[in-house]
């Protein structure tokens, strides 16, 4: 026969059931979270300079450089830079997002940190790329778990930092684009799988529904 249940019951039933799995992946997440950033923060004492901190690579200081000319009040979508092939310059190949998120992340640190531009310009700098790594860790979990469960969602979170590339472009001071790609190849992939997923379900409740 068929069976049915009062929609609010139902959904109540299914979070009641979540919820294990909600608050196992949120420990997974926080024990990866404070791994990941420990871990990078050796590194941290290694840039710092004379002035300051430093970044990695020449890529990085050239997008810094972009984030601080829009916090200067220049548009996010910058066409030209002078700071590289000089004395001629170059086009400006990398587009407005990573410049975006650059800007709210040093408006954020002021904001939230009491700190002055100067200051959050410098340590945006130097946490930028653990930053940008902990928001791809967040996704890994949630689609993971989304995908194929809370095992998955916790092996995702403990495999992909132990990556070598997923460690270099989100170590502290990189501010080049390839660990924001990462995070957008992750959401790409990870909501294929997990739409797939549901899609399914969906179809076999309906099935069950009809039989």
């Amino acid at each position: 026969g068929v069976q049915t249940c009062a929609l609010p019951i139902c959904r109540q039933s299914a979070m009641n059931r979540r919820w294990p799995s909600l608050l196992a992946l949120l420990v997974a997440f926080l024990v990866s979270a404070t791994a990941f950033v420990a871990v990078r923060a050796l590194r941290a004492p290694l840039l710092h300079g004379p002035t300051g901190y430093v970044l990695t690579d020449p890529d990085s200081y050239i997008h810094w450089r972009l984030v601080q000319r829009a916090l200067n009040g220049e548009p996010f979508n910058i066409r030209w830079i002078s700071e590289d092939n000089a004395p001629v310059g170059r086009f400006n190949e990398w587009t407005a997002p990573l410049t975006i998120l650059g800007v709210g992340w040093v408006r954020a640190l002021e904001f939230f940190g009491g700190l002055t531009r100067d200051r959050a310009f410098e340590l945006g700098g130097l946490w930028f790329g653990p930053a940008i790594g902990l928001c791809g860790l967040a996704a890994l979990g949630w689609l993971g778990w989304r995908a194929g469960g809370v095992a998955l969602g916790i092996g995702w979170m403990l495999a992909w930092p132990t990556l070598v590339q997923g460690m270099r472009v989100t170590q502290c001071g990189n501010t080049d684009h390839h660990g924001f790609h990462q995070v957008i190849a992750i959401l790409m992939l990870g909501g294929c799988l997990a739409t797939t997923r549901k899609r399914s379900e969906e179809h076999t409740s309906e099935l069950q529904s009809h039989s």
